[in-house]
């Protein structure tokens, strides 16, 4: 199930949220605050559909997580998903990214996870709505760190 590594991603190279901030204006996008990595570590990242977690139908976020745990997968964190939005420039139109990760407050302290998309309107870092009673539908796409052996 996990023999195909989506992307391969450096953490670390940028050294300051300032950084990202700075890199994600010059491609136009905005981003939310992150922790940065204090060095840099690469992560193979996974793109799986709550489908292919082994769902029927909609999961709640929780489930999603624990499921994903279950089978190996780790949760990234939250620097992934500014640094997949610069590591992926050619991503597909249509194609949306959720980055599984512990949800973190926006600017108005609701919590949510990253997504990178690719909508009619270009490339974006967006953030959605994520608590754990969160339901996924089954064709979100999820990112998940896959562990190095």
């Amino acid at each position: 199930m996990f023999n195909t590594i989506f992307k391969t991603i450096t953490l670390g190279v940028r050294k300051s949220i300032k950084a990202y901030h700075k890199a994600l204006i010059e491609d136009n996008f905005l981003p939310n605050a992150v922790r940065v990595s204090p060095r840099q570590i690469q992560l193979d990242l996974v793109a799986l559909s709550v489908t292919e977690l082994g769902f029927k139908k909609d999961a709640r976020l929780d489930r999603v997580y624990a499921k994903a745990k279950k089978l190996g997968l780790d949760l990234c964190p939250a620097e992934v998903g500014p640094a997949l939005r610069l590591a992926y420039p050619r991503q597909p139109i249509g194609d949306w990214l959720r980055i599984a990760m512990e949800p973190i407050p926006d600017w108005d302290g609701a919590f949510k996870v990253f997504e990178v998309a690719h909508d009619g309107n270009g490339r974006r870092l967006r953030s959605d709505h994520a608590t754990p009673s969160t339901i996924w539908t089954l064709d979100v796409r999820c990112i998940f760190v896959l562990p190095r052996k």
